[in-house]
């Protein structure tokens, strides 16, 4: 289902993912109940530099691919250095919009409008769960031990844990957060970034 019309804030509102490696059927949900909500913004997917069938559904879907290039021994993991890609992609298009989601694409369902009700610009994180905390989590107590000092992994354990591949705000403080996140992916040593996890 097709919005009927655009909501006057839309135009100011940009929802990005990333889908390298992923064929159709791996984003049809995530972008079809996106625009069922009544969300008629816009979207931009990352996409392999060879993508064909994904970026033909894409703009059928009034959804812009962004053809980008990832090689894990290079930049690590697309999960992690998306964040690179999504900053970069928000430094040359900020002055287009006021709020900015970053949503994982494979398993993320909308039920509603992403943006409606959220009138803070700073950053929102979810939660996984309230009751889970990272250090008696198992994966991400694994992914502390890996990518961090012991003594950092210990202060981190009894912090929720919080998505993040979904994060919602305002366009000024999800650069800044783009900017930050890519920065400490960055500074992880090559050799330890290639692991799943990093981000």
């Amino acid at each position: 289902m097709q919005s009927a019309g655009r909501h006057p804030s839309d135009k100011r509102q940009l929802v990005l993912g990333a889908a390298l490696s992923f064929d159709v059927n791996q984003i049809r949900v995530f972008v079809e109940s996106l625009r069922a909500s009544g969300y008629a913004g816009d979207i931009a997917i990352l996409v392999d530099l060879t993508s064909r069938r994904p970026v033909d559904y894409l703009r059928r879907h009034g959804a812009q691919p962004v053809r980008t290039w990832c090689i894990r021994r290079l930049h690590g993991p697309i999960h992690s250095y998306r964040y690179a890609c999504f900053a970069a992609y928000l430094r040359q298009h900020a002055r287009r919009y006021d709020q900015v989601l970053i949503s994982d694409v494979r398993d993320v369902v909308f039920q509603s409008h992403p943006f409606i009700g959220v009138t803070s610009p700073a950053c929102h994180f979810f939660l996984e769960s309230a009751r889970l905390r990272i250090g008696s989590e198992p994966n991400n107590a694994r992914w502390m031990r890996i990518f961090l000092p012991p003594v950092q992994a210990a202060q981190m354990a009894e912090y929720p844990v919080s998505c993040g591949g979904v994060v919602l705000g305002g366009v000024g403080a999800m650069t800044l957060y783009l900017e930050r996140m890519s920065a400490y992916i960055r500074a992880i040593p090559l050799l330890t970034r290639r692991k799943h996890g990093a981000d």
